[in-house]
């Protein structure tokens, strides 16, 4: 028998109802066959087992040449169906060896010659193959040194010096950015989110964290508990959870004039209380309490005077607050406090938008917030980020091309 053809590996996919696969390369015996079944990518547990009785143990049936042995092919037959979104694949491992034996001055045995050569041919041909899947460096290169010993690449990357030979590398040098190897190099997931300097998801973050399109200073949680401590002093929180609570800086952390703002942006009310037993007054109704439900919608700044938090916002309880409003779909307010509220919406052209403020802030825009009007295409909410914000007005980003409308708000003095 003639080796007249080259070899590759054979690939089929499962179907549910094919056992039969057929292997059309040559080969010595069913044990020289290696059959691998594969989901998902990854290789099926346990490996099918030649003559076994598991589900994908499989068979191998075919003729040999009753003179060399060989087998010019053959079909592997499982014991149960792969099933669709399996992969069969069929190889072969002829073993090194040569073993047939030739007596000096005796007769020309051509067939057994012809097995022989048959059998280096295989073998040179799978070496072929297992090199086409290795890394080889270009004909002309200069050879490539080993790689290191096991214990010295454990757990590290592939790299390669600047001789280009081989390297056991640890995440970071530079293969990752300098900013980025402590992250790469952390061992949990919250170690890597402390170096980014960001919280699981329903975790307050600190301030100057800008989140879901908010400004600086800005902050959002859906934390059913958030505990405040004078880091988030100045900071704006938009609670977008349901019948979340809050609990205010403890007294001994704070100075007089500290206050922080907060927004129940989304269904049911929350509650805003103190740790200390401290208490907040509501103004102008004077109730006070160590506790105040703020409705869905309701904006409040709570602020330390030395000696309780003063809750003032939005509801109508507390509309003798404002002192002036110009409303409507685009507008402003001014509050008691001579801080002055403003909001509108826009749309994205390009996946950018100019917003000009109805009113200049005499001094600064302090908190700012976008907010996507809708769903996108694709069924979720476009992130959208806030730069170059002035006294006058900011400009609104979001995905690149995108014509999404939204609605912004600002705070400020």
């Amino acid at each position: 028998m003639t080796v007249t053809s080259g070899y590759a590996m054979q690939s089929y996919n499962g179907d549910g109802s094919t056992t039969q696969f057929n292997f059309g390369m040559p080969f010595y015996a069913p044990s020289d066959l290696v059959v691998v079944l594969l989901n998902a990518g990854a290789a099926v547990v346990p490996a099918p087992l030649l003559n076994g009785v598991g589900s994908y143990d499989y068979t191998v049936t075919g003729a040999a040449d009753a003179n060399t042995g060989e087998y010019p092919g053959a079909t592997v037959t499982f014991n149960t169906a792969p099933p669709a979104g399996y992969t069969v694949r069929l190889a072969r491992a002829t073993p090194a060896t040569q073993p047939n034996s030739f007596q000096t001055a005796g007769p020309f045995p051509a067939k057994t010659v012809e097995s022989t050569a048959d059998r280096v041919t295989l073998v040179v041909q799978q070496l072929i193959e297992a090199l086409g899947r290795a890394i080889l460096a270009p004909i002309g290169d200069t050879p490539m040194g080993p790689l290191p010993l096991a214990a010295a690449r454990a757990s590290q990357l592939l790299g390669f010096d600047a001789s280009g030979n081989p390297i056991a590398s640890q995440p970071g040098s530079a293969l990752v950015s300098t900013v980025m190897q402590p992250v790469v190099a952390a061992a949990t997931l919250a170690a890597a989110l402390a170096a980014m300097g960001a919280q699981p998801a329903g975790a307050y973050q600190p301030a100057n964290t800008p989140l879901f399109g908010f400004g600086r200073n800005s902050v959002a949680s859906q934390a059913a508990t958030i505990t405040l401590t004078a880091a988030a002093i100045g900071t704006f929180l938009y609670l977008s959870g349901s019948n979340q609570t809050v609990n205010l800086p403890p007294a001994a952390t704070l100075a007089v004039g500290d206050s922080v703002l907060i927004s129940n942006g989304t269904s049911g009310d929350s509650l805003v209380q103190t740790q200390d037993g401290t208490r907040i007054t509501s103004w102008p109704n004077t109730n006070a309490a160590i506790a105040l439900a703020q409705a869905e919608g309701e904006f409040n700044a709570y602020t330390w005077d030395g000696a309780e938090w003063l809750a003032t916002g939005s509801s109508n309880a507390r509309l003798a607050l404002f002192q002036t409003v110009h409303a409507g779909a685009t507008g402003w307010r001014a509050l008691a406090d001579f801080s002055y509220e403003q909001w509108g919406t826009g749309t994205l052209s390009g996946g950018v938008a100019t917003i000009t403020f109805p009113l200049a802030f005499p001094t600064a825009c302090l908190v700012q917030m976008a907010i996507p009007n809708g769903v996108n295409a694709a069924g979720t909410f476009p992130a959208l980020a806030i730069g170059a914000v002035t006294d006058t007005g900011m400009t609104v980003y979001g995905p690149s091309g995108s014509a999404q409308t939204f609605n912004w708000r600002v705070l400020g003095y």
